[in-house]
């Protein structure tokens, strides 16, 4: 079924209640006058590399999820296949990733690296799921807050587990917070309709985690990215937990093997069981707090809305030279906004400046 047409949506539609989305509420912390041409003016502009690629993993996931596809070689072939797709429609498209602070592709690079070696060692979970869940949250007798949720899991004691797939960065600071929002809007409308939450989550799909027994006896864990994961607990096999019978110049040479590699496949199998690799999942804290803070901040968002009204002018851009960013590589409308063209030739006068200078 079409998002748009979900009955409980059209019902309060009929009834003329405001229906909000947490991206819409958003949209203005990023950009008054981006949140006024899409939602005010209903254009949502173009994709970027970062909605689309996203979008076709997290449909993937999905299908997977839904037909129970659980061979991993089967989980591999369709992840790998989408996400190539994908990239070659992206820059058929002419839409790439954003170039590094030296004009190159190492964002791509990297991304794409973390993406390819995610589709090889992705496992489907195991449980009870349920995808793509419409949950509503109601604000009051008129406002309403609607949202999907990516992966619902039903615990065998009656709860749930709220999972959200990220084919981001790691959240930190402000960031954290924002992108924590998301989960206790779905955790406080799953609650309105009588379920308990257990947990909320990110599956991290760039990230792994990696895992062992020190000689105390506490697990470590260290937080990798997948296209390095190896290199990046290179110390912990040179000198594993439990010493291992090979001698120490042999040791560095396969260990060099396995960074090389980026797999520890190769590893004698003594020193191999010692790790354990598995998906990121990084838990958020669902307490009193962030639900207060979460809850004032839908009620804040709104009533900026209702104030700002339907005029252009309550709607002002953000300063682009503070994050240029955003208006680059985020920004569904920055080929057509008048706001980022003016900042942009403000470049180009420059550097016709500086070539008269030359001479």
């Amino acid at each position: 079924m079409e998002r748009a047409n979900e009955p409980r949506l059209e019902a309060l539609r009929e009834q003329g209640k405001n229906i909000y989305s947490i991206s819409r509420l958003n949209s203005l912390n990023q950009c008054p006058y981006s949140a006024y041409i899409t939602y005010v003016l209903g254009d949502r502009g173009d994709s970027n590399v970062w909605a689309a690629l996203g979008s076709i993993m997290h449909d993937t996931l999905q299908y997977i999820i839904d037909e129970g596809v659980s061979t991993p070689a089967l989980t591999a072939g369709l992840l790998t296949n989408k996400l190539n797709d994908g990239i070659d429609n992206m820059e058929i498209s002419g839409v790439d990733f954003p170039k590094d602070r030296n004009g190159g592709t190492v964002i791509r690079d990297n991304w794409i690296a973390n993406m390819t070696i995610f589709c090889d060692h992705f496992k489907a979970p195991e449980g009870e799921f349920k995808t793509e869940q419409l949950v509503i949250y109601k604000v009051s007798d008129d406002d309403y807050v609607q949202g999907y949720i990516d992966l619902l899991k039903i615990n065998d004691d009656g709860t749930v587990s709220v999972y959200d797939w990220k084919t981001s960065s790691q959240f930190v600071g402000d960031h954290l917070i924002e992108a924590g929002r998301q989960l206790v809007l779905y955790a406080q409308a799953l609650e309105q309709e009588g379920y308990k939450v257990k947990d909320l989550a990110w599956v991290m799909l760039k990230y792994c985690v990696v895992r062992w027994k020190q000689k105390n006896g506490k697990i470590k864990e260290k937080v990798c990215e997948w296209r390095n994961y190896v290199a990046q607990i290179r110390p912990y096999l040179l000198k594993p937990p439990v010493a291992v019978d090979i001698d120490e110049f042999e040791l560095d040479t396969i260990v060099a093997k396995a960074v090389e590699e980026n797999s520890l496949d190769g590893l004698p199998i003594e020193l191999r069981n010692q790790f354990e690799v598995s998906q990121y999942v990084r838990y958020y804290d669902y307490n009193q707090e962030v639900i207060d803070e979460t809850l004032n901040y839908i009620t804040n968002q709104i009533q900026s809305y209702k104030d700002r009204g339907q005029e252009e002018k309550n709607y002002p851009p953000k300063d682009v030279a503070k994050d240029s960013y955003f208006c680059s590589s985020l920004c569904g409308h920055n080929k057509r906004c008048p706001y980022y063209k003016d900042y942009c030739s403000t470049f180009v006068k420059k550097d016709k400046n500086d070539d008269e200078d030359l001479f």
